[in-house]
Formats: structure tokens, sequence, C-alpha cells
């Protein structure tokens, strides 16, 4: 159907209800009513972007009374319990999901969850398949939050009829109320079936139980949720598009937007994932909860060619800053007394900035190229950490490996700012020019630093096999250029002795006259040379001893 300007298009608008004098309402206009209000809202939180807008942090806790949470098994073994901060959150539906209180979550589903979450008053999650009971077997899952609802409390009923108008016959509920509800789904199947490198790699790393390993583990799968090879190509070559689609290659998404892909999609779209958890055969090796947290952010508009700056780039680029942080931290905490970490053995990807103590940061850096350090004025670390946020993730294995410039900010002690040496930083560009003009000054103060030739002129007749040997007072000695002009003139003390400074260059050195052959040299001077060449008159010719 074709439409005329200003002509109303009403199909897809919100139909809200018509409220006039003398009409007879029902429960279901008024539901009716409820839900326009909702749609409007949801229409509003889409255009926030989904994602966590505060709280909501995910920490590892203590089993209820006391117990073990490294059970989680069959038998009635207790599950692992974490805890979860108040917060806000926008689901990708458009839908605030709000924790006014911190919980403490056991991992496991109660018995009649999945009954209660069919019948969901405000309308059913589209395609959301059903989450794990309790983590079974060594994996990787995402702990996520989801609207939920239920009827409270009690009201009052009156019948409708002539015969029972007015008149109580019992009650109904007073409230139908919107809550929220936890929800874990295992992801490493999901990861393992996009087939590539990384998830070989993952898979690789999934049973093994030292630090290193769970290290290297937290931080691949950090990575592929938020689609770092997949955006790699990008740095390579901007102007490349992807094989499906035709986009760009900074457009490609991670496993946490094909998890919601599909007709039954693991993560649907009316909940938002907090944290990523490794469960072992131990019971849990890590909840990582910036690895799946992102900021609300719009989708760029559509183009082959995305804005680098969109919301959702940034927003990933610090979701990646913040999990590597974290994990630095849960490294420093495990491993022994005097134990360094290794950069290479316990991580693959870096931020393009991030932070780092400076103790020990020749051993975390060993074996990858730095820059550095540069000083920096405190105000400027916001910047440098602003120019990583729309950059891709630093690849330490590829060829050739990144490099990596060290920043010491002004006033700080103990750590170290670093950032992709390839980032175009105007401090770093500060630093090289500085570094130029040092070198350019340094330069021209040796080459203005003359040359020293000195020596003397000796008088060396042989007669009668009776050697003599007299010093020549006065004689003029001239230092003649590659042209052969006259760069230098002295004369020589009654000594013999002269001193003569030149700047460095090519020259002949001779004199303007003296007794029988005087001998001449030609000489290359170096700045601050210090030469000695003598002058020595013979009768008759012989060699020079």
């Amino acid at each position: 159907m074709t439409y005329r300007l200003e002509e109303p298009i009403l199909e897809d608008g919100v139909r809200f209800v018509n409220f006039f004098e003398g009409r007879i309402l029902t429960g279901r206009d008024l539901t009716d009513e409820q839900a326009a209000d909702r749609a409007q809202r949801l229409r509003l939180g889409r255009a926030v972007g989904a994602g966590v807008i505060s709280g909501l942090e995910v920490t590892r806790d203590a089993a209820p009374d006391g117990g073990g949470a490294a059970g989680g098994g069959a038998g009635g073994a207790a599950a692992p319990v974490v805890s979860v901060a108040p917060g806000l959150a926008v689901t990708a539906e458009g839908e605030a999901l709000e924790l006014r209180s911190s919980r403490t979550v056991a991992l496991a589903r109660a018995a009649e969850a999945a009954d209660a979450a069919s019948d969901d008053l405000f309308g059913p999650c589209a395609g959301q398949a059903p989450g794990s009971a309790l983590p079974a077997g060594v994996g990787l899952y995402l702990l996520t939050l989801g609207p939920a609802s239920g009827f409270q409390e009690e009201a009052p009923m009156a019948g409708i009829g002539a015969a029972e108008a007015g008149v109580g016959t019992g009650c109904g509920k007073r409230y139908a109320t919107r809550g929220v509800a936890f929800r874990l789904i295992r992801v490493d199947q999901a990861l393992a079936a996009g087939g590539g490198a990384l998830a070989a790699e993952i898979a690789g790393l999934m049973t093994r139980t030292d630090l290193p390993g769970r290290s290297r583990l937290r931080n691949l799968a950090a990575n592929a949720l938020h689609g770092t090879g997949a955006r790699d190509g990008f740095a390579r070559d901007p102007f490349a598009t992807l094989a499906a689609g035709g986009g760009s290659s900074w457009a490609a998404r991670g496993l946490l937007d094909a998890l919601r892909e599909g007709d039954a999609p693991l993560l649907a779209p009316c909940e938002v994932p907090l944290a990523l958890i490794h469960w072992t055969l131990a019971g849990i090796g890590f909840v990582d909860a910036p690895a799946a947290r992102l900021r609300p952010g719009a989708d760029p508009l559509a183009q082959p060619w995305p804005l680098v700056h969109a919301a959702r780039a940034e927003a990933q680029s610090e979701a990646l800053r913040a999990q590597f942080q974290a994990q630095h931290a849960w490294l420093t905490a495990a491993l022994p007394a005097n134990a360094f970490q290794s950069a290479l053995r316990d991580y693959r990807f870096l931020p393009a900035t991030g932070l780092v103590p400076s103790f020990g940061a020749d051993s975390f850096f060993q074996g990858i190229p730095t820059e550095g350090p540069t000083t920096i004025p405190a105000a400027r670390m916001l910047a440098v950490l602003e120019a990583g946020r729309a950059c891709p993730a630093i690849d330490l294995m590829a060829d050739p490996r990144p490099a990596i410039r060290l920043i010491r900010v002004e006033g700080t002690e103990g750590w170290y700012l670093f950032a992709d040496a390839r980032l175009p930083l105007a401090e770093a560009q500060a630093a090289r020019i500085a570094a130029l003009e040092d070198a350019v000054s340094a330069l021209q103060e040796a080459l203005a630093a003359p040359a020293t030739v000195r020596g003397g002129a000796r008088y060396r007749p042989n007669y009668a096999a009776a050697l003599i040997d007299a010093p020549i007072g006065g004689l003029t000695i001239l230092a003649l250029d590659a042209a052969g002009n006259e760069a230098g003139r002295t004369v020589t003390e009654p000594t013999g002795a002269y001193e003569m400074k030149l700047p460095p260059g090519v020259y002949r050195l001779t004199t303007l006259s003296g007794p029988n052959s005087p001998q001449h040299f030609g000489v290359v001077l170096e700045p601050g040379d210090q030469r000695r060449l003598d002058f020595i008159f013979l009768q008759p010719p012989q060699e020079i001893r």
C-alpha cells in the first residue's frame, strides 16, 4: 500500500484505550491500557540500547549456611553460590530490569521455576530456551537477569450480575508484579560450534586446572564473547567487507550476539548477561563479571563502513579493559608470593589500553616489544584511555607481535599505563619529537665540537753519522680544505710545538716555507678528535723513522 504525505500510518502504532463518558470499562480495557504504556516504554528502552546501566556486579560467595560451594552435582550436594549487587539494566527488548538490594543466588533452578516462567503475566519472552537446572560438567556458563512476574496480595471482588451487583463474592489478586529472575545458560558448546582456531584453543584449555591455563581460558573466552577475533581484520584492512552481508569487519559481532540468533536463542532478547562462570569438576573455576557485561549503547546506523566510534564498539572496548583489570587482580591474588605474571603465558589478548603495576612490569612484558616509558601529566591519563576505546584488542600471537608503549603518569608511583604502540597518541608523538630534537641537538653539539691537531716541527739532518735534532720555531702551518682553501693557520713556538683547532672535515696540512722538503699530511677529522701530526725536515732526504 502506498501512503500519501501526512497520511497517518496506524498499523504499527501503539493502541491506547480511548476513555469517554458513559463507556463501560472492563478488566480487558485496563489491561490494554497497561500494555500500551509498556509498549511505549519499551521503545524508549530500545533507543537507549541494551546493557548494564549500573551495579549488578557478580562475585563469588560462600554456600548457604556455611556449606561448601564446590558441589552442585546430584545427591543433594550444595549448589554453587554467587552474590549480585543492586543495579539497573536494559534488555534488548527495551525493558528496564532493576534489583533494589543485594541478593545471594544459588546456581540451581527451583523445581517450580519452569512452570512459573511459562506463565508470564506481561507476555512471554519470545523464543526463550530452557536454562541449566544446575551446572553439569566442565564448561562455561552465562548468568543472566531477566523479567519474572507473579501475583501478590488479595483484593475483594464483587459480582457484576443483577442478583450479585455490589455483593462481595470472593477475592482476587491485588497486584500483578513485574520482577526479575536469574538464569544460567551453558555457552561453551555454542562457542565450539563456531569453529576456528580461537574455539579450538578454548576447548583445549577447558579442563586445565593450573592457574596459567585458567587465566588464558578466562582471557580467550571474554574476548570471544565480544568478537575480538572477528574484528581484527579492520586494523589490517579498514576497507575490506565481511563475506556475509558485505559489511565492514568492524561490525562483526561476538558470541554474545550469536547467542541471540535463531528461533530458540540461548540468550533471549528479554534478558541481560551479568557474568561468565567457569564450572569445573571441583566447583567454580572463576566468576568473570566484566567479561559478560556491556554498558547500554545503540548500534550504529546501518552502513557498509560503520563509524568506528559507535557506542557499541566503545562499550566492547571498555568491557574488555575492565575484564583485563579484574583478571589481573584475580591472578595477583592467586599467585604465590614473589611470583610475577607473564602476559605471553597468562593472556592471548590485551586491551588497547590498560594499567599494570610498575613493579614486575619487566617480567609481565618480557618477550613483547616495548617503547618508553613516556611521562605524561596526570590530566592526560583519561585522554590516553579514551584513545583505546574504539581500538581492537592486542593479539599477542600476531606476526609480527605488536609493540606496547609504557607510559608513566606524573605524580603517581607504582603504576604504568600501557597502550598499543600503534595508537596515534599525542603524548607518544610529542615524546618522539622530543627524542628527535634531543638527538639533533646532540648531533649539532658534536658537529660543533672542533677537532684539535697538535704536534711539533723538527729539523733532523744527518751529518757524518751524527744526528742533529733541533726544533723549528716560527714555522707557518696551514690547513687547506678539500677545495684547497685555507681553513686554518698557526705558527710554531720556539720549541717547535703547535696547536690548531678545526671543524670536523677533510684537510691537508702543509707549511708555507721551511728547510728542505717538508712533509704534508692528509687527514679526516671527526668531531672532538685529538690528533698529533709532527713535521720532520730532513737533509739529505731519507725515510722518517
